[in-house]
């Protein structure tokens, strides 16, 4: 089970395939430090494009030392590759064309 973090909402460096290391806090949000984010727990997070054609839900750890969010496991995704329920793949990142904001967030399956 994933842990979670309130309002937290950051810029990566890069969008591509890499995992999300932490640039900025989209205003109105908290970085995962300002959030309490703890080094090596399991997170669950959103990416998604500005004009949300590309998106991606998935879970990783975080590491506090270099500020990096790791696309370990896709669980969802805009072409259907994740390894959810619905999905067809082996969970295939996203190939960000553009940086994405990346979002801390909650799934049904946590809260059951």
């Amino acid at each position: 089970m994933a842990a979670f973090l309130n309002v937290c909402r950051f810029n990566p460096t890069a969008g591509g395939t890499t995992d999300w290391t932490y640039s900025s806090a989209v205003t109105g949000y908290q970085s995962p430090a300002a959030a309490g984010v703890v080094n090596g727990t399991l997170y669950k997070y959103r990416a998604e494009s500005s004009d949300l054609s590309q998106w991606e839900l998935g879970e990783g750890a975080y590491n506090t030392g270099t500020g990096v969010l790791a696309r370990t496991t896709v669980l969802y995704n805009s072409s259907g590759t994740g390894t959810g329920s619905g999905q067809t793949g082996a969970g295939s990142k996203i190939n960000f064309s553009a940086a994405p904001q990346v979002a801390v967030v909650e799934l049904k399956e946590d809260l059951l």
